[in-house]
């Protein structure tokens, strides 16, 4: 039985516990059933309702589909499929305005519910482009920027506030081409009305937008330049994108205005977004491809995607761009729904190559109200018979065109790509509620004429579906979970404190911080200690060749310690040792001046040739005297990371030996031996 009851009030019904425990797995339909009479399951702060409310009006995903959770940072499907890869901006349901007010963000599909983004890479000239507080900005009148602590579609919001008595604003300098320049940021209202984006070209001015916050709507005009776009996003922010007039210089001063010269006044941006092109494109955070996700995932020959969708592109000819893409990433062998370039209209493909093709195009072309707008696409194929169907918000698309026939399809890879699959074709839009159904032909249109989302009806939610019950346990976005064991250990996961483990004492014994682990880096974990070491691995090289200057290292060893390890312990990540260096030669070999080291060196990677710079330990020593034999030994404990290799961990590690000199003191010619040897003993596994 999936649930307990640990405390039940006297006199109690079923399902009006005290206190709920969830154990063993846990199946939809009866677990729905099981619990539809209990009023609430609190983890922590966070309230789950459970029972048929959190699901009425809303459909089910259809038997045999799969919805992939685009609403959520882990975007995992109703069948736990995970991404392979993923690079996404997340954009939540609610927002924080500068008081901490939360409020609905108007971006998002539906109330309570994220999305994703998927932008096209492309080129900032803006130095930290994320960060108006590093050194590549300057202030004028203006204090230096604060972190207001929230964002707006993906971009951090920094407070910007006058210092004295003058308009100030905050600035950088950009080293420009002499084309027309695109800028782009979203300003959200402070103290002022009429915050203000500039563009100087030394002291001409060449670009003005004036953002006016005074109505009931935000706007923007353009005294100076071109405005290309201006989105209100909610009452109080807007995404503003202008073109610049000619330049005749190198260098453009950008600026943000606080828009009024009162002691107080302020004002909230964005990292501005400038590009050489005569349009502005969608903002893709530290410039770089965002928004792709690779689902693997055997693709059928016949079955239905849906999907919504808010284009965000400026459109143009500069090329085809990609929501979704089944099969492989390549033109040929897979089936996509893009927004084709040529003929400014959203289009599905199914190709085997490019004499074997179907294609379906929406009726009308794309107008301003196509942008900045959810639509709903709907893609249907069947390849055994040449059939391939577009519905546009529940219209069925009649534009078709096709060649051969695509019963020959053979998928080129075993994915489904989600969003930007290569740099310049990433469809840039927010998505939502992508369902796959797997050798089913779904034509309906009622679905989705009420706007209403699909379900997973394994799951059970709370009202941001920040703490989620389903089949594959309890999922977390912006809630806490604290678990307590029979020994009285706890175990806390929270945004506030990240992954937190005490004893039951209270003792911190394991701590992953609320924040992401550093570039370049990877988890350790922390140490299990032997209470005495055991040797694990020892290697040797040694020569009595005649050259005067020689640079050696043993084989590289991959150690197995499935011997000094508990079968259960499956998590070990890395391994502190004790290594020793010990080097050597005879006095024959020695001359004045003559260098000896040698160094043990670990590898980041299995069977892989270590890097120099990676030592466990080192030995070095000059001689002093000619013909006295050299001899030196060091031991040193030192970390090193363990590889999993089919079932079994290793550790791979070298030793590197140099003997010689460098200038006129060489060792001596002759064929005494010179060596080197190492010897490693495991003193504990980091998990």
């Amino acid at each position: 039985m999936p649930t307990k009851s640990r405390y039940q009030d006297e006199g109690a019904t079923f399902g009006r516990f005290s206190d709920l425990e969830v154990t063993g797995r846990l199946i939809g339909p009866q677990f729905r059933r099981m619990l539809a009479a209990i009023d609430a399951l609190v983890a922590r702060n966070e309230t789950v309702t459970l029972g048929n409310s959190v699901i009425r009006g809303l459909d089910p995903v259809p038997a045999g589909g799969e919805l992939f959770d685009l609403s959520q940072p882990d975007c995992v499907s109703s069948l736990g499929r995970k991404p392979t890869t993923k690079e996404i901006v997340y954009s939540p349901a609610y927002i924080k305005d500068e008081l901490g007010t939360e409020l609905a963000n108007n971006w998002s599909k539906w109330s309570g519910l994220g999305v994703i983004g998927c932008f096209p890479a492309v080129t900032n000239l803006v130095v930290d482009p994320e960060d108006l507080s590093t050194s590549s900005w300057s202030e004028s009148n203006v204090d230096a920027p604060t972190d207001s602590g929230y964002t707006l579609q993906g971009r951090k919001l920094w407070l910007i506030q006058n210092s004295s008595a003058a308009a100030g604003y905050e600035y950088q300098e950009i080293t420009v081409t002499t084309d027309v320049h695109a800028i782009q940021a979203v300003v959200k209202k402070g103290t002022t009305n009429a915050p203000t984006l500039r563009a100087y070209d030394g002291a001409t001015l060449r670009c003005q937008v004036d953002c006016d916050f005074s109505g009931a709507t935000p706007t923007a005009t353009a005294s100076t330049g071109t405005l290309a776009f201006a989105k209100a996003i909610g009452t109080d922010a807007i995404l503003v994108g202008a073109i610049t007039t000619a330049f005749t210089g190198t260098t453009m001063s950008l600026r943000v205005y606080t828009g009024s010269a009162d002691d107080n006044a302020n004002v909230y941006a964005t990292a501005l977004q400038v590009q050489l092109k005569p349009y502005p494109t969608p903002y893709a955070p530290t410039s770089r491809s965002v928004g792709s996700c690779r689902y693997p995932l055997s693709p059928a020959l016949s079955g239905t995607i849906d999907v919504w969708v808010r284009p965000l592109f400026t459109y143009d000819a500069t090329g085809d761009k990609y929501v979704w893409r089944l099969g492989g990433g390549a033109a040929t062998n897979q089936i996509s729904l893009l927004y084709e370039a040529a003929s400014d209209k959203w289009e599905a493909w199914a190709a085997v190559d490019g004499s074997n093709y179907r294609v379906v195009r929406s009726t009308n072309a794309f107008t301003d109200n196509s942008l900045w707008a959810w639509q709903h696409i709907r893609v249907v194929w069947d390849c055994a018979n040449d059939g391939l169907s577009l519905f546009v918000d529940g219209v069925e698309q009649t534009a078709t065109g096709s060649a051969g026939t695509i019963a020959s399809m053979s998928f080129a890879s075993n994915y489904l790509y989600v969003g930007g699959l290569v740099t310049g074709y990433a469809c840039a839009c927010y998505l939502a509620d992508l369902c796959y159904q797997a050798s089913t032909e779904d034509e309906t249109t009622t679905h989705y004429s009420g706007g209403v989302r699909y379900y997973d009806p394994t799951e059970v939610t709370n009202k941001y579906r920040s703490v989620r019950i389903n089949r594959y346990g309890i999922r977390l976005h912006d809630g806490a979970l604290g678990l307590t064991d029979d020994w009285n250990r706890s175990i806390e996961v929270s945004p506030s404190t990240g992954l937190l483990a005490k004893d039951a004492a209270g003792a911190v014994i394991h701590d992953i911080s609320n924040s992401p682990i550093m570039s370049g880096m990877a988890y350790g974990g922390h140490v299990h200690w032997k209470n005495a070491s055991t040797y694990i691995s020892s290697v040797e090289v040694g020569y009595t060749d005649t050259s005067t200057w020689k640079v050696a290292s043993s084989s590289l060893t991959n150690v197995s310690l499935a011997s000094v390890l508990p079968s259960t312990l499956t998590n070990v990540r890395g391994a502190l040792v004790l290594c020793g260096i010990s080097l050597s030669a005879a006095a024959g070999k020695v001359d004045l001046g003559s260098e000896f080291s040698a160094h043990a060196v670990y590898s980041t990677s299995y069977n892989t040739a270590p890097t120099a710079a990676n030592y466990l330990c080192l030995v070095r020593c000059d001689a002093v005297v000619a013909g006295v034999a050299v001899g030196h030994a060091v031991y040193a404990q030192a970390l090193v990371p363990v590889f999993w290799v089919s079932g079994v961990p290793y550790i791979t590690w070298q030793v590197v030996m140099n003997f010689g000199a460098i200038g006129s003191h060489p060792m001596a010619a002759n064929n005494a031996l010179y060596g080197a040897g190492g010897v490693l003993f495991f003193l504990g596994p980091l998990v």
